[in-house]
């Protein structure tokens, strides 16, 4: 399903591109670091806001009127902490955003951005530990994320991009489960939610 909506959107994009209003299209490099708490709903369990970083190629398109867009193939690796806990979780995050461009001067403005993102586990997805009172927890991260954007951020010379996101998983992104001695079993869903700092320099 993530599929199909991502290849509907580089449909969208391509058309975008396409269309009579002589879009410009700019390629470039984006980076940044994130800042990314995972929500838990089982007592005893609590998570902690942990640092992370991104890198990619991005591709902007901007219309003569104040409508654009981009699109980023980004490598993401964060760590997450639960009950001190670290581990580190590694993905492509495709983010896809409508923005709203207005300019200040010539190549200098602003700009709001919101889109969906996608997001593909490419690295370990399954931690176990033991702890006190002898029982085992095991964090089992999906394979894929949905999650949306809201951002913004300002233009400079037409060739520098800084901009401030936050990120709302629309799904889960994994399920933590704990085992007791008594083989009692609790699971409960993770969510994450994450602020992103970048900055893209298009060419």
């Amino acid at each position: 399903m993530a599929m199909k909506k991502l290849f509907g959107l580089l449909v969208f994009l391509g058309c975008l591109c396409m269309t009579p209003t002589h879009a410009q299209v700019q390629f470039g490099v984006k980076g940044g670091l994130t800042s990314s708490k995972i929500s838990l709903d089982l007592e005893n369990f609590r998570s902690g806001n942990r640092m992370g970083w991104f890198l990619g190629p991005t591709l902007k398109i901007k219309t003569p009127v104040f409508i654009g867009a981009d699109i980023s193939a980004l490598y993401d690796q964060r760590k997450i902490e639960i009950n001190d806990q670290t581990f580190t979780q590694k993905t492509i995050e495709i983010p896809v955003n409508a923005r709203l461009n207005f300019d200040l001067a010539e190549g200098t403005g602003f700009f709001f951005a919101i889109g969906p993102q996608f997001g593909f586990n490419v690295g370990k997805d399954e931690f176990k530990w033991t702890e006190k009172g002898s029982y085992e927890s095991t964090f089992q991260l999906k394979k894929s994320n949905f999650s949306l954007n809201f951002g913004a951020g300002v233009m400079v010379a037409d060739h520098l991009e800084v901009s401030v996101v936050y990120n709302v998983a629309l799904g889960n992104t994994g399920e933590l489960e704990n085992t007791l001695e008594a083989m009692k079993q609790e699971k409960t869903d993770t969510k994450a939610k994450t602020l992103q700092i970048s900055a893209a320099l298009l060419f």
